[in-house]
């Protein structure tokens, strides 16, 4: 095997070491300091600005459930013929990752029942925060 990846990266310091579990280790201490998956379960809620708050109000969030944003991602608002999208990142500690599904689904479920055709994706552990 021959790497060519910067020596400095941690990465490629686990491969040279053969040391998968240190790396590994290090890693979800990381993610444990910065409250990133997997050490706590996060949900992302992505749509239009009007769509994301509406659905965020319906939300009956666990107590231990931290709000980040909405922010702006994305589209412009002055792009022609665009709106601009606007994700929610909802935190929780993996204790209760059932309890936010639940509070999810309730709301989708509910809109879904009105036939309402504001649309808002709700995804749990998405691949853009990791």
């Amino acid at each position: 095997v021959v790497v060519v990846a910067d020596s400095q990266v941690p990465a490629t310091q686990a491969l040279v070491r053969w040391d998968p579990a240190g790396f590994a280790e290090r890693e979800l201490g990381e993610r444990r300091e910065l409250g990133f998956p997997p050490a706590v379960t996060m949900a992302s809620v992505t749509g239009a600005p009007a769509h994301v708050r509406e659905l965020l109000e319906q939300i009956e969030r666990p107590g231990s459930a931290e709000l980040l944003g909405p922010v702006p991602v994305g589209g412009a608002a002055g792009e022609s013929g665009g709106s601009a999208t606007e994700r929610a990142l909802l935190r929780v500690p993996r204790d209760d990752t059932l309890a936010l599904a639940a509070a999810l689904k309730t709301a989708a479920s509910a809109r879904s029942a009105r036939k309402d055709e504001h649309l808002a994706q709700i995804r749990m552990d998405p691949l853009q925060v990791v």
